[in-house]
């Protein structure tokens, strides 16, 4: 998203940081025939997402262990971290972790890749593409689409999944830092 809105509002933005952003992958996906059918789905899609109910955990460490076992490149420190802050104790004392049902729905229309693509050339300031070598395929940065910036540069982070921010926060801190003091 926040490489949406430097295309849009070039104007307004002095530096990118994009991390673990989706690139080109599902604009190519097929979509239903009309907008009408693309709305109608969405709306089905949405409603069946708010009556989701999240899953309980009998203790807090229970918690602790689902999130270690689906992010192996966390620390012990951070995944107690994450665990503290991302979950809530239920009236019945188990854990469930917060979640917004709603951000596995998918947009109501999509941007094709031109459109994708013409958005990126808009951006006018230094970007920096960060990806995680462990994280998910077609990020920005891959499949040449770092390209498509007038100034980008991509630094993938070793030992890190989709969540490389939390998996190697020094390091991705110490980069972020050091890419804001030389794009002012």
């Amino acid at each position: 998203m926040a490489s949406i809105f430097a295309g849009l509002f070039p104007e307004k933005t002095s530096s990118l940081t994009s991390i673990e952003d989706v690139g080109i992958y599902w604009q190519n996906s097929p979509q239903p025939g009309s907008i009408s059918s693309a709305l109608r789905q969405w709306v089905q899609d949405t409603r069946s997402l708010a009556g989701r109910i999240p899953k309980r955990y009998p203790d807090f460490a229970a918690a602790l262990q689902r999130l270690m076992t689906s992010n192996s490149h966390l620390s012990d420190r951070r995944a107690h971290h994450l665990t503290a802050d991302g979950t809530n104790q239920n009236e019945d004392s188990s854990f469930s972790w917060k979640f917004d049902n709603y951000t596995h729905s998918q947009p109501s229309s999509r941007l094709s890749t031109n459109d994708m693509i013409e958005l990126w050339e808009q951006v006018n300031c230094p970007t920096l593409l960060m990806n995680a070598r462990q994280g998910f395929e077609h990020r920005i940065g891959q499949d040449n689409t770092a390209g498509h910036f007038n100034s980008s540069a991509i630094l993938n982070i070793d030992q890190a999944g989709h969540w490389l921010h939390h998996d190697q926060f020094d390091l991705f801190i110490q980069e972020l830092k050091l890419f804001l003091a030389n794009s002012t």
